[in-house]
């Protein structure tokens, strides 16, 4: 004959079976987690990428701008350069003040008078 058991014990095989039971969603509920923890990272990482390298073409084409007016810039300064190496041409008035420019400078430099 089947001993049936007590009440009690059927009492208390069912807790354990609830607690087993419960510490299984438990546990899938943490690794659900930790996959949705580590979406977030790796969506986090693409952002971070992503910004890094939207960064990265805003700085190159801001230097190779600057890069760009710089070398147009010399390029102009070296220009007048040129057409600053050729004689001078000068007009009446600014030939005698040049001359009298030079004769003051000699003056003072000689001690003599203007």
């Amino acid at each position: 004959m089947v001993a049936e058991r007590p009440a009690v014990d059927l009492a208390v095989a069912a807790r354990i079976e609830a607690v087993l039971a419960e510490e299984q969603r438990a546990l899938a509920a943490v690794a659900a987690a930790r996959a949705e923890a580590e979406q977030m990272v790796a969506a986090g990482r693409a952002r971070a990428r992503a910004i890094l390298a939207r960064g990265e073409q805003r700085l190159t084409a801001a230097r190779e701008g600057m890069e760009r007016r710089v070398e147009a810039r010399v390029a102009a300064l070296e220009a007048r350069a040129q057409q600053l190496q050729g004689p001078v041409a000068l007009d009446a008035g600014t030939g005698a003040r040049l001359a009298r420019a030079v004769r003051r400078l000699a003056a003072e430099l000689t001690g003599g008078e203007r």
